[in-house]
């Protein structure tokens, strides 16, 4: 691979692709979150893509609200009701199957630079792989979607995307790619990047504690305390056990990156 480290071994077999739409996962990252940063995003079967988006086209058509769906955007006394309907909506897909949420929290003072070699784009790309690499299941396909972002090297993505596919080779004994594209898309063109951007922010808004401080954000405060009562969790400030599959928080150490 072009860059070191980020690399898994890799076998000569090839097959024909599994039959079937691929799974689509939708992928943002949540930074400076105190002492936290966070990647994660929405894991959907493409007919669920489809009923996903439809329902957040009906948010914003009942509430007028036209404008990008942004964690940061939550703002003000009281939280809008488009987001409130946001909410309920997103974590009812979640918690009925149709949606999986899974994100990795890094606590930023455990991250040695030898990581990424003193390359944080690197390092942010190799934690994505782990992300993506973690859920690759057997007899399944996908389509990665990142949010845009500007890199130092146009190779990044088809990069992530090979490593992906060797890895599936080797943990797998896959005898094709399972990650048919990696790909990445301005948020404010994509519902599905907003819907992660959201559910991301508020887990990393628990993680830093915004909310019990004096300065917390009263519309934030109940986004991501509606959030967590959608998912049935007293808050977003937990770990998940690794078989759980509908909105797993992964809190990432050192010795524990091959999770």
């Amino acid at each position: 691979m072009a860059d070191r480290g980020l690399a898994c071994g890799m076998r000569s077999v090839s097959a024909a692709k599994p039959h079937g739409p691929p799974v689509e996962i939708y992928c943002d990252e949540s930074l400076s979150r105190g002492g936290y940063d966070l990647i994660g995003g929405l894991w959907l079967t493409h007919a669920n893509a489809r009923r996903l988006r439809g329902i957040i086209q009906g948010v914003r058509e009942q509430y007028n609200h036209w404008y990008e769906l942004k964690w940061t955007k939550a703002t003000g006394r009281k939280l809008s009701p488009a987001y409130k309907e946001l909410a309920s909506k997103l974590t009812d897909q979640i918690m009925a199957r149709r949606a999986a949420f899974h994100c990795i929290v890094i606590q930023r003072d455990l991250v040695d630079a030898r990581f990424h070699d003193g390359d944080k784009e690197l390092g942010y790309y190799k934690f994505v792989h782990w992300l993506a690499r973690k859920r690759i299941e057997a007899g399944e396909t996908y389509v990665l979607t990142l949010d845009w972002r500007t890199t130092r090297k146009d190779h990044r993505l088809s990069d992530l995307r090979d490593v992906l596919n060797a890895c599936g080779r080797k943990d797998h004994n896959l005898r094709h790619d399972c990650f048919r594209e990696v790909r990445a898309r301005p948020s404010k063109e994509d519902d599905l990047l907003q819907a992660a951007d959201v559910l991301l922010g508020a887990v990393g808004y628990h993680y830093a504690r915004r909310h019990r401080g004096r300065g917390g954000s009263p519309a934030k405060n109940d986004l991501a305390d509606r959030i967590a009562h959608g998912i049935e969790r007293p808050s977003l400030d937990f770990a998940s056990h690794r078989s759980e599959k509908r909105f797993n928080v992964w809190r990432w150490s050192p010795t524990q990156k091959k999770r």
